[in-house]
């Protein structure tokens, strides 16, 4: 039997370590995982690293298959994750039920900590949405930049930061946090995670199977329990289109290819999650 080597985004992990010894179990094959920030899979992919699999956010992969990395046969649509507020257990949560409730949350915060603008989707997002706001003057020293992965949740549970906002599978059930809820459909970011073969990897393509148990009818019931949100319907992911990653930076391509990246439907998406499910 093989091991089979998966690089990814940190926002899988809880459900991979729950979907995999069942996996494990069936094949025979053991699996592998490195987690990290994307910009630092991105740098090491850069680098020459391979792997059987990778997970990432579909754009990312658009842009991986583009530059010929990411095979196209073969890739799945795991889920959906958006943003949530993160608090110390016990304490008391902000009121997040609108954009002008998040301002004074933001506002009120002894200290706010997200992951570094640039280094995650979430991140990105969360650095736009504070100057969209017009909340960067009177924030800027009360924000913390840290991601999940990189002892975030860390500074939130000692009570160093206030309110975190990460991705809702990155610190669902993690000891010391309690969510708060998840951001105002107007300024969600609702990012659709996938997974694809690397072409570069040499020998069988051992990644499938795994990718299969993922994207299989019974997987996406346990992804939706670990908070990796299954199909919803287009139109509430409309209002979120471009917030679909397609602001984080994309992968270089190769060189003679082509450097537009495909556009993502969101129907398409959807459709995807939909035959899935």
């Amino acid at each position: 039997m093989a091991t089979i080597k998966v690089i990814s985004g940190g926002a899988p992990k809880e459900v991979f370590g729950k979907l995999t010894p069942l996996f494990e179990k069936q094949s025979g094959h053991t699996v592998s995982y490195s987690f990290a920030v994307m910009s630092a899979l991105r740098d090491r992919l850069a680098a020459g690293e391979a792997a059987d699999v990778l997970v990432m956010p579909t754009n990312v992969l658009d842009g991986y298959q583009t530059s010929g990395v990411v095979r196209e046969a073969g890739r799945g649509v795991l889920g959906l994750v958006p943003v949530n507020a993160v608090v110390r257990t016990g304490a008391a949560k902000p009121n997040l039920s609108s954009v002008d409730a998040v301002k004074r949350a933001m506002l009120n915060a002894r200290s706010i900590v997200f992951p570094t603008p640039g280094a995650t989707p979430s991140g990105t997002h969360m650095g736009k949405l504070v100057e969209t706001l017009g909340l960067a003057d009177a924030l800027k020293a009360k924000i913390i930049h840290r991601p999940a992965l990189e002892g975030g949740v860390e500074l939130v549970k000692s009570g160093e930061a206030e309110i975190g906002f990460y991705p809702k599978s990155e610190v669902i059930n993690t000891a010391g946090l309690e969510l708060a809820g998840p951001l105002p459909a107007d300024i969600q970011l609702t990012t659709i995670y996938g997974a694809g073969g690397d072409r570069r990897q040499r020998g069988p393509r051992r990644g499938r199977s795994l990718r299969r148990l993922h994207a299989r009818p019974g997987a996406p019931r346990r992804l939706d329990a670990r908070r990796f949100r299954r199909a919803v319907a287009a139109s509430s992911l409309s209002p979120q289109r471009k917030s679909d990653v397609s602001d984080f930076r994309q992968p270089p391509t190769a060189k003679g290819s082509s450097s537009a990246k495909p556009e993502l439907d969101v129907r398409e998406e959807v459709d995807a999650l939909q035959r899935v499910g």
